[in-house]
C-alpha cells in the first residue's frame, strides 16, 4: 500500500480547532490518543519527545489514504528543546527514533498500537493481550512525559535524562514497549532511516479471549528526512525510481511483442 501524508496535514491544520490538549492523551482517550515522535541517542541516553499534535485516529486516516504524494508528517517552529537535544549529540548517524500511538477504536471497542518499525525488522501477529500490554506500556510513557514536562501542550516537547525513568525512551519504554513486545523493535535510524507503519489490533475486547490472535496490519512503507533548520521531520511514500518505471515499460512491451507471436503461429 502506497503512503501519503496528506490527511496528516489536514489533521494538524484542524488540531487548533480542538482544545488543546491538557496533557497528552493515553488510550483512554479511544480515537483521540497522541502520536508521540521520540528520538533517543544511545550514547548519552538522553531522550527527546514531542507530540506531533494529531490523535490515532488521524494518522490512521492518512495511512489509508493510498495517494502516492510526497508531504510533511510534521513541520514546526524551531524547537529549543530539540535544538538543545541535537547540539549535545556527538554523532547523530547514531540517533534512532519512533512514532507511536496507542489507542481503542471501533465497535466493539478495541485496543490498537500504531508504531514505526525499521525496515526487514519482525512485525510478528501477537495475542490480545500482548497488544493490551504494549498499550498499557505506552500509556505508562505518556503518563510519565505527562509528569515530566508538567501537563505536556499540544505540540510541545520534553528532554528526558537516563534517571528520569519510564519518560526516557532507552531507560524505561525501550524499543520493544519495554519488553512487552519481545522480538519487535520499533526504531528507526534519524539519518536516512526507512521504515514501515504497523498496526497492532486487538480482535476482540473479551477478557476471555485474551489469548486469540490479535491482528497485524502493515501501512506502508516510508523514508524519513529530518531538516536541521526548519526542524521539520519529512516522512514520504517510497515512489519507484523513474528506471522503475522505465524497466517496467519494457518488460509490458516484450510481453506484448511475445504474445503477439503466440497469436500468429495458431
Amino acid at each position: 500500500m502506497k503512503l501519503v501524508f496528506k490527511a496528516i496535514a489536514a489533521a494538524v491544520m484542524a488540531s487548533a480547532s480542538m482544545a488543546g490538549f491538557a496533557a497528552l492523551n493515553d488510550s483512554s482517550s479511544g480515537a483521540n490518543a497522541s502520536v508521540l515522535w521520540t528520538i533517543y541517542d544511545p550514547a548519552s541516553g538522553v531522550s527527546y519527545t514531542k507530540d506531533l499534535n494529531t490523535s490515532i485516529s488521524s494518522m490512521l486516516t492518512a495511512l489509508n489514504d493510498g495517494a502516492a504524494t510526497s508531504i510533511s508528517l510534521a513541520s514546526f517552529s524551531p524547537d529549543a528543546n530539540l535544538q538543545s537535544f541535537l547540539g549535545s549529540v556527538s554523532d547523530q548517524s547514531q540517533l534512532y527514533f519512533n512514532i507511536v500511538s496507542a489507542g481503542k477504536e471501533g465497535i466493539p471497542v478495541v485496543g490498537e498500537v500504531l508504531s514505526s518499525v525499521a525496515t526487514g525488522a519482525p512485525a510478528p501477529t501477537y495475542i490480545n493481550d500482548q497488544v493490551k500490554n504494549m498499550m498499557g506500556s505506552t500509556d505508562q510513557f505518556v503518563s510519565a512525559i505527562n509528569s515530566l514536562a508538567g501537563a505536556l501542550p499540544a505540540g510541545g516537547s520534553v528532554i528526558a535524562q537516563p534517571t528520569d525513568g519510564y519518560a526516557n525512551l532507552g531507560g524505561g519504554f525501550g524499543t520493544s514497549f519495554a519488553t512487552k513486545a519481545t522480538g519487535f523493535s520499533n526504531a528507526v535510524s534519524l539519518i536516512g532511516g526507512t521504515g514501515d507503519f504497523v498496526l497492532f489490533s486487538q480482535s476482540s475486547a473479551l477478557a476471555r479471549n485474551s489469548t486469540n490472535p490479535a491482528v497485524t496490519t502493515e501501512l506502508g512503507r516510508f523514508t524519513v528526512s529530518f531538516d536541521n533548520q526548519s526542524q521539520s521531520l519529512q516522512i514520504a511514500a517510497a515512489v519507484p525510481e523513474p528506471s522503475t518505471y522505465a524497466m517496467l515499460g519494457l518488460g509490458l512491451v516484450a510481453l506484448g511483442i511475445a504474445s503477439r507471436r503466440r497469436s500468429a503461429k495458431r
